[in-house]
């Protein structure tokens, strides 16, 4: 049996929606996490442009990790090419999240070899002589939104900015190793493991 509820949303609407979730929240501080997507049937991956959309709102309290930086473990970049392109194949991201977690670290660094890409959940920086470095947009990354802010705000503030690829032992003698995500925003590492 499947059940279809149909309507429409109007800006008004939805900002009412997101602002009644805010308040049902009674959180101080929040990240909202808005998914919009379009099927024209359950378990379908083809598209029609005649689909209806599906929305998903989410709201997460967001707090501050009391640690002054997160900690890192590396491991083996395990997933697929085209990690450009985001699907639902997350299970390299969970495992290596769980090992993360279990060796009480916030976050795993995947490199290929010697050459670091991203992290399960996020991009990775490095700075080094006053240079920040990240892996360059490729099929080998998922070009992060607050990456792409992190790299306007270094060039903003006239920092130099190189997209190549670097290595763990760039990773270790960095001055500084710098995560972003959409859930982390821009957090510095303290400390990483391999």
């Amino acid at each position: 049996m499947q059940c279809v509820c149909i309507f429409l949303l109007t800006k008004k609407h939805f900002f009412d929606l997101i602002n009644d979730l805010i308040n049902l929240s009674g959180y101080e501080s929040y990240s909202i996490y808005i998914s919009v997507s379009r099927n024209h049937n359950e378990r379908c991956h083809s598209y029609r442009p005649s689909a209806s959309t599906n929305l998903l709102i989410m709201i997460n309290e967001f707090s501050l990790s009391s640690r002054d930086g997160l900690y890192l473990i590396t491991e083996k970049d395990r997933r697929y090419y085209y990690c450009n392109i985001k699907t639902t194949n997350l299970l390299p991201a969970v495992l290596a999240s769980t090992k993360a977690e279990d060796s009480g670290c916030d976050e795993a660094i995947f490199h290929r070899g010697n050459t670091i890409t991203e992290c399960a959940h996020s991009n990775i920086f490095i700075l080094k002589n006053e240079e920040l470095v990240t892996h360059p947009k490729s099929e080998l990354i998922l070009p992060g939104i607050t990456r792409g802010l992190l790299i306007d705000i270094a060039k903003a503030n006239h920092i130099n900015v190189c997209e190549r690829p670097f290595s763990l032992k760039d990773l270790s003698d960095a001055d500084e190793v710098i995560i972003t995500s959409t859930t982390k925003l821009i957090k510095s590492a303290n400390r990483f493991v391999s």
